[in-house]
C-alpha cells in the first residue's frame, strides 16, 4: 500500500525508505492484516508465495494470535472513536533494491525496531511482520496513533510538514550505520501508493500483451463465399477484393493501435528517465554546492589564523597596535643640520 522507489543505475542507489499510511476504516484495518500475513483470498501478482514461509511476526507476544482490530481497540480502549478518525498507521520501512545483500538483515531489523519503539512507544507498536518474499526486504508495521496522553490523534502524533521531514530524518539517521542515506529534501517527487502503482503495472502489462498479440497475429483472412448465380466473372472479381480490403482495413487499423500503445508505453518509460536524470541533475547540483560549502569554510579558516597571527598571535604576543608603538619615529631635520649633512 505504499511507495515503491527506483533510480537509475548511475545514481547512489543506498536510499533508507519510510512511508506512512494512514488505515481510516476497519475494513482497511482487515485488508492490512489479511495482507501482512498472506491471507488473502487471491494471490498477490508481486509475492513469491514459495518464500513467503520465510517472513517473520516480529510482534509483541502478547499481540501474536489476534487480529489487528483487536489489537488496535485493545489499546484505544473506551474512549470514543470519531467517525474521521485514524485508527492505525501502516508503517513501511525498506531501502533501496540495490541494497538488497548488503545490509545485515537481522541488524537492520533491529535497528528498525529501535527506531519504531523510540518514536512511537513501545506500547503503540501492535504488529510488525517482515516480508522476504517479495523483490526487497521490508518490515510493514502498524502503530496505534495515541499522543502523549493516550488520547486517539493522528494529526498529534504524525504532526506537521516539518514534523515528517524531521521524522524522516530521523529514520535516516537511525539506518546510517548501514549504510543506507535519507533521499532529497523538499524534492518535487510525488507519493503514489504501492497499490495504485501494482495496477497500473498489471494494466500496463495487459497493454502490451494485447498490443504484442496483434502484431504477431497473422493477416486475417475472409471466408469467400462461391460465385453467386448470374454474377458476372468481373463483379465476382470485385466482391472478393473488397472483402480482402475489409480484412486488411481491420489488420491495419489493429496494427496501428498496437504500435500506439506500445509508443505511449515507450514515452512514459522515456519520461520516467527523464525524471531520473533530473534527479541525478539535482544530486550533481548538491555535490557542487556541497563542495563550494568546503572551500569557503577552508578560506575562511585560513583567513581566522590570518587575523590570529596578526592580532596577537604567532607574533611574540604582541599585537600589531603594539608593535607600532615601539617603533621609534626620527624628528624632522631642521634646515641647518640639512646644510651641515
Amino acid at each position: 500500500m505504499l511507495t515503491r522507489i527506483t533510480m537509475p543505475d548511475n545514481v547512489s542507489n543506498s536510499y533508507a525508505i519510510m512511508r506512512i499510511d494512514k488505515l481510516t476504516s476497519w475494513s482497511q484495518v482487515n485488508a492490512a492484516d489479511k495482507e501482512h500475513h498472506r491471507t488473502l483470498e487471491k494471490p498477490q501478482v508481486n509475492v513469491d508465495h514459495e518464500r513467503s514461509s520465510k517472513n517473520e511476526d516480529w510482534s509483541p507476544e502478547a499481540m501474536k494470535g489476534k487480529s489487528y482490530a483487536d489489537r488496535i481497540k485493545g489499546r484505544i480502549g473506551d474512549q470514543t472513536i470519531r467517525k474521521n478518525a485514524v485508527l492505525g498507521l501502516e508503517v513501511l520501512m525498506t531501502y533501496s533494491p540495490e541494497m538488497e545483500g548488503k545490509v545485515s538483515k537481522t541488524d537492520w531489523m533491529m535497528s528498525n525496531l529501535k527506531w519504531l519503539v523510540a518514536e512511537f512507544g513501545n506500547d503503540n507498536v501492535v504488529s510488525v511482520v517482515e516480508h522476504r518474499d517479495e523483490t526487497t526486504t521490508h518490515l510493514q508495521a502498524v502503530v496505534v496513533p495515541l499522543d502523549k496522553k493516550g488520547k486517539l490523534s493522528a494529526d498529534r502524533v504524525l504532526g506537521k510538514r516539518a514534523d515528517m521531514r524531521n521524522r524522516q530524518t530521523r529514520y535516516a539517521e537511525a539506518m546510517a550505520p548501514h549504510d543506507l542515506t535519507r533521499g532529497i529534501t523538499d524534492s518535487d517527487a510525488k507519493w503514489i501508493p504501492l497499490k495504485e502503482l501494482r495496477k497500473e503495472d498489471v494494466r500496463q502489462a495487459a497493454k502490451t500483451r494485447d498490443a504484442l498479440k496483434l502484431l504477431t497475429e497473422e493477416i486475417p483472412l475472409p471466408e469467400f463465399t462461391p460465385q453467386y448465380v448470374g454474377e458476372s466473372d468481373r463483379e465476382y472479381q470485385a466482391r472478393q477484393k473488397k472483402q480482402i480490403d475489409d480484412a486488411m482495413a481491420i489488420y491495419r487499423k489493429n496494427i496501428k493501435d498496437a504500435s500506439d500503445t506500445l509508443l505511449k508505453l515507450a514515452q512514459g518509460s522515456l519520461r520516467h528517465l527523464a525524471a531520473q536524470k533530473r534527479v541525478k541533475a539535482l544530486e550533481n547540483q548538491i555535490a557542487s554546492k556541497e563542495a563550494d560549502l568546503e572551500k569557503t569554510k577552508k578560506e575562511l579558516e585560513d583567513a581566522r589564523a590570518e587575523i590570529a597571527r596578526l592580532t596577537g598571535n604567532g607574533n611574540n604576543g604582541k599585537t600589531v597596535a603594539e608593535d607600532l608603538k615601539t617603533i621609534r619615529i626620527l624628528p624632522k631635520p631642521s634646515r641647518g643640520q640639512m646644510e651641515v649633512a
